[in-house]
């Protein structure tokens, strides 16, 4: 029932510590910041579920759990280089949005980890199926061209939104992303960002209370 072929979205460098760096050993310890969310984006129709947690203390192993207990994966330090976890962030293989909430029920996801002095580490992350209705843009529309570099980007506010993401690409540029509050209908483009005449893209997603995200894409070129 559930997928094991999993992607890892990567460890940035401040979640990767010396084992040498090391706190001094504890019974247990709990882990921080846990979360397991969607982002689906309605145009294509694809999801994929993030699983995120930080730990104090470096970390040799940890294993994500079912709600009913079924061990779904499992993180491992590199062996033989001295490198510890101080945190993880792992995202699925696309899939539809129906084959996802079949695979991942809603529930609490128990995390075990261990640390590297053998002490157990413990968490929980909570699924949610909640997902917004996508945004309405209303500028710039799709296929839209001449749209100035210093564009603002419009949307219909959800008054159900906590929150919106807002990403902006550009060729091989996808690296600005802002998080707006939850009344936010518009985003200004700063001079610069985009250049001219090149065609881009920008989602919006609406964020919901339990941090599921549903994206829209508009692709555009400017002028």
């Amino acid at each position: 029932m559930y997928k094991s072929a999993i992607t890892l979205a990567g460890l940035s460098g401040a979640a990767l510590a010396l084992a040498a760096n090391a706190h001094p050993p504890v019974p247990s310890s709990i882990l921080k910041e846990e979360s397991m969310t969607i982002e689906y984006t309605a145009n294509s129709g694809e999801s994929v579920i993030r699983f995120e947690a930080e730990s104090e203390f470096p970390l040799a192993r940890a294993q994500i759990r079912s709600p009913g207990g079924e061990a779904l994966f499992d993180i491992q330090a590199p062996g033989g280089v001295g490198l510890s976890l101080q945190g993880f962030l792992l995202e699925t293989s696309e899939s539809s949005i129906h084959d996802l909430f079949e695979s991942y029920p809603e529930g609490v996801y128990p995390i075990r980890a261990r640390t590297v002095d053998g002490y157990p580490a413990l968490g929980a992350a909570v699924l949610s199926h909640d997902l917004l209705r996508p945004p309405v843009v209303t500028f710039p529309t799709e296929g839209s061209v001449g749209v100035p570099v210093d564009l603002t980007v419009r949307w219909v506010n959800d008054p159900r939104a906590a929150g919106y993401e807002v990403i902006l690409e550009q060729g091989e540029n996808d690296d600005l992303k802002v998080l707006l509050p939850p009344n936010s209908e518009s985003f200004q483009v700063s001079p610069g960002v985009l250049e001219s005449g090149t065609e881009s893209k920008v989602e919006v997603g609406a964020i919901s209370s339990g941090g599921n995200c549903t994206l829209i894409e508009v692709t555009f070129t400017t002028r």
